[in-house]
């Protein structure tokens, strides 16, 4: 076993470029070695078992590839490798919370009904209505998409499209203004009314 793996921390952090620019791989062993059980139990306190592993991969690849950003000079090897592993953890958490958010509003935009509603069961009535829907501007489509088809408030809409909610709303109110136009002879049939 070479010897570099039974150095201790301080031995490490004083000599630390010397050793990676001599053998990378040994220095990243002990590195690994002399860390690991502190990487691991700060990853499993901030983000779980379940994600441990992963931010102390994420650690050690990151380290891997640029391991010049650490400087000795700005404190111990352990504090720059527990404050890495913690803004990784964090950053996990971040992304599964979003990405939990993410599912819920889709979820909650998911049609609440098996079928096709009666209105665009009917061949002639689903074509006019896209097209209808495609003679809109492009703003206007999406405000009326997002408001009927994702049933989202004019709230959602303004934060999901970064535009003020009174804008939201004439969008809307503009669009559904030319569907009616477009459409007003579709209210008279069986289907517009089932």
């Amino acid at each position: 076993m070479p010897t570099d793996l039974r150095l201790t921390s301080e031995q490490l952090d004083a000599d630390w470029r010397e050793r990676w620019e001599r053998d990378p791989v040994v220095a990243m062993a002990t590195v690994v070695r002399q860390h690991r059980t502190m990487i691991h139990a700060r990853a499993r306190q901030i983000c779980g078992e379940d994600r441990a592993t992963d931010v102390a991969q994420e650690v050690y690849l990151r380290f891997w590839q640029n391991p010049m950003r650490y400087l000795p000079s700005k404190g111990s090897l352990a504090s720059f490798l527990m404050m890495m592993t913690s803004g990784i953890a964090i950053d996990i958490v971040r992304r599964d919370a979003r990405r939990r958010l993410r599912d819920e509003t889709v979820e909650r935009r998911t049609p609440r009904h098996d079928v096709d509603p009666p209105d665009l069961a009917d061949p002639v009535t689903s074509v006019r209505i896209q097209q209808a829907l495609g003679a809109l501007n492009a703003s206007q489509r999406e405000a009326v998409v997002d408001s009927v088809l994702h049933e989202l408030v004019h709230r959602e809409i303004a934060v999901t499209r970064g535009i003020p909610e009174g804008t939201v709303k004439s969008r809307i109110r503009l669009g559904m203004q030319h569907l009616r136009d477009q459409l007003g002879d579709l209210r008279d049939t069986p289907a517009w009314n089932s």
